[in-house]
């Protein structure tokens, strides 16, 4: 498995060895500029193979406001659901597994799931207001243990070292209450001490926002809302990495306005708002332009990019919230929802999953992904 895992990773990146290494405005190392194209000729519907729906059981104990964070692992769904403090979890045929909802003083209680991680035995839980890591058993939700938080995190992901992956981004206006170091990222160890520190900031740099990270079966990639460039690191440890960067030419933020949300949005820069999520050959970017968000796919195989046709919403992809093996995942929060796409040449679901939209049930819908040859 590892051996598959290493070639893969040599596969996505291949084309990185004949890049040169150059520096942005934003002084990070380039590996791979990706240019970007708001009308590209090629949809992504051609490189979507199939549509799948996972039906999520619908009892008290599951239920949620939104989503989050999603994880796909151990044979699971990991839901995230920060404004009720709560992480649903469902087995992969969506049937209600358990639930972490400890909102207390206790000592096996939080204050806030500020977010999550997962790896094959715990999920770790962050609570800034106690500088705390919950430790959590991640097929049965039972409490494990916790960690000393060193600084304040927004984002967490593990590497394969047992390693952790902190982010951290400055808010507007805000200020810590204790001092720690301007950077992006930490890399701590398994007991939460600090290894590596990554990325300076100033405090003209982006905005935060809620997720910095996703992740594949051997990959995280860390983005920071409103930054051109993306990192994606190896799944083993914090050594291996590669910067990717959009190029949104005359389009792009410039340097002064980079951490003025007001002037970004009233001259309608483009940016990347939600962190790349990679499936295999392919990159899904949330792009911000004007007032829309959009969905775009980078095909890492031919370099091009694919956008959802404007004419129809046949196999329309909305920005995933994660990907698992070969496929992208999103959530379908309605029947308006579903009607409205299906007026629009969305291919009809079975009558189970209208059923259970018309009902109130959540739905993830599952894009396999795969160049079709005609």
């Amino acid at each position: 498995m590892k051996k598959a895992n290493s070639i893969l990773w040599f596969s996505v990146f291949v084309f990185i060895a004949c890049c040169s290494k150059v520096k942005n405005e934003e002084n990070v190392r380039i590996d791979r500029t990706i240019m970007f194209d708001r009308f590209p000729d090629s949809l992504i519907a051609t490189s979507v193979r199939s549509v799948d729906y996972i039906l999520l059981e619908d009892v008290k104990e599951s239920a949620f406001s939104e989503i989050n964070k999603l994880v796909m692992k151990n044979g699971n769904i990991y839901i995230g659901d920060f404004r009720n403090h709560k992480i649903v979890v469902f087995d992969l045929a969506g049937n209600f597994k358990f639930a972490i909802d400890r909102k207390g003083r206790g000592p096996q209680e939080y204050l806030e799931i500020k977010n999550f991680a997962v790896d094959d035995h715990s999920i770790y839980v962050i609570d800034n207001y106690r500088h705390i890591l919950y430790v959590y058993d991640s097929r049965s939700g039972k409490y494990l243990n916790k960690k000393k938080l060193p600084v304040v995190v927004w984002d967490v992901e593990c590497f394969d070292n047992g390693d952790f992956l902190f982010a951290f981004a400055p808010l507007p206006g805000g200020s810590l209450s204790d001092k720690q170091s301007p950077h992006r990222l930490f890399v701590m160890d398994s007991n939460c001490r600090i290894k590596r520190r990554l990325f300076t900031y100033s405090e003209e740099d982006p905005i935060g926002k809620q997720t910095y990270f996703s992740t594949t079966e051997d990959r995280i990639v860390f983005h920071s809302c409103g930054s051109d460039v993306f990192t994606v690191f190896s799944k083993n440890n914090a050594d291996t990495m590669f910067n990717i960067a959009v190029d949104f030419g005359p389009n792009k933020i410039p340097r002064d306005s980079r951490g003025d949300i007001h002037a970004i949005n009233e001259n309608g820069y483009h940016y990347l708002y939600g962190t790349p999520v990679m499936c295999r050959d392919y990159i899904a970017l949330e792009v911000s332009i004007g007032d829309f968000l959009d969905c775009f796919l980078y095909d890492g195989k031919n370099g091009g990019i694919t956008v959802n046709s404007a004419e129809s919403s046949f196999k329309c992809l909305w920005f995933p919230l994660c990907s698992y093996n070969d496929k992208y995942v999103c959530f379908l929060a309605g029947d308006d929802s579903y009607k409205s796409l299906v007026a629009d040449g969305f291919e009809r679901a079975e009558p189970v999953v209208e059923e259970h939209l018309v009902n109130g049930g959540g739905v993830l819908v599952l894009y396999t992904m795969g160049t079709i040859h005609n």
